[in-house]
């Protein structure tokens, strides 16, 4: 059995209001502009581990999902935190009740897009690891 306690948060949270409502003005802008920093260098991490996560949960799936459809699956990676997966092949898709794992993919993605091109069947699943950041 394994435990995760964060009960003693709320203890911490109280002591840092307690400690910015004696800030004088020139101090509270620095400390402002400290957070500012510390939250953007946060969500440049996590969206690092996030686009990690992605490669190494997320891939392996489509890699499965295409072979078993008999697709080209296309991984590109768009920005600093966006990549695309694009399915292709000439027989189309089913998504059946046991397509549990795609099914989970399509509601992880941030953009879904279906269409035919060149009598292909083209999914489209875009991932924004910046938006997988909690």
């Amino acid at each position: 059995m394994e435990t995760y306690d964060y009960q003693h948060e709320i203890g911490f949270i109280n002591e840092m209001e307690a400690k910015i409502e004696i800030l004088s003005e020139g101090e509270a802008k620095e400390v402002s502009e400290f957070i500012d920093m510390l939250k953007k260098k946060t969500v440049q991490e996590q969206t690092t581990h996030s686009l990690e996560w992605i490669k190494v949960a997320i891939l392996p799936i489509l890699q499965e999902y295409a072979k078993k459809t008999c697709s080209l699956l296309i991984i590109e990676e768009a920005h600093d935190s966006v990549i695309i997966a694009t399915l292709k092949n000439d027989i189309g898709y089913d998504i059946a009740e046991n397509s549990r794992l795609i099914k989970l993919l399509f509601n992880l993605a941030n953009h879904v897009g279906i269409e035919s091109e060149d009598g292909k069947t083209c999914i489209s699943l875009v991932f924004d690891g910046a938006n997988l950041v909690m």
